[in-house]
């Protein structure tokens, strides 16, 4: 799990909302926000009850997406510059594996998207 240094705050969703680019994968919506140099990076996984309906499977699934993005980072993948990151997870049946989840971010950041 991220530590909340590296966390969104709630405070800071609204910007996200508004004033982000959206990308899609077959997973996930991805808002990204970037910001003026100084700041640091902060990411966040949304996971909502319609997506599972199950606490167990949405902590899963967030889990999974903190670990992936844990490893893209200390691999270098993450982008340098200063963004705030929202993932919101779709609708699927059951939590993809975590080899599926970092496939899919790591395309997804080495296509040069952000």
């Amino acid at each position: 799990m991220f530590p909340s240094k590296k966390r969104i705050q709630k405070a800071d969703f609204k910007e996200i909302l508004k004033k982000s680019v959206k990308f899609e994968t077959e997973c996930f919506i991805i808002r990204a926000h970037f910001l003026r140099n100084g700041l640091k990076s902060r990411f966040s996984v949304v996971v909502s009850s319609k997506s599972f309906k199950k606490a167990v499977d949405r902590n899963l699934y967030k889990r999974r997406v903190y670990s992936v993005l844990e490893f893209l980072g200390k691999s270098g993948i993450l982008p340098k510059k200063p963004l705030f990151l929202g993932i919101f997870v779709k609708k699927s049946d059951k939590v993809p594996s975590f080899a599926k989840i970092t496939e899919i971010l790591k395309r997804f950041f080495k296509n040069g998207l952000i």
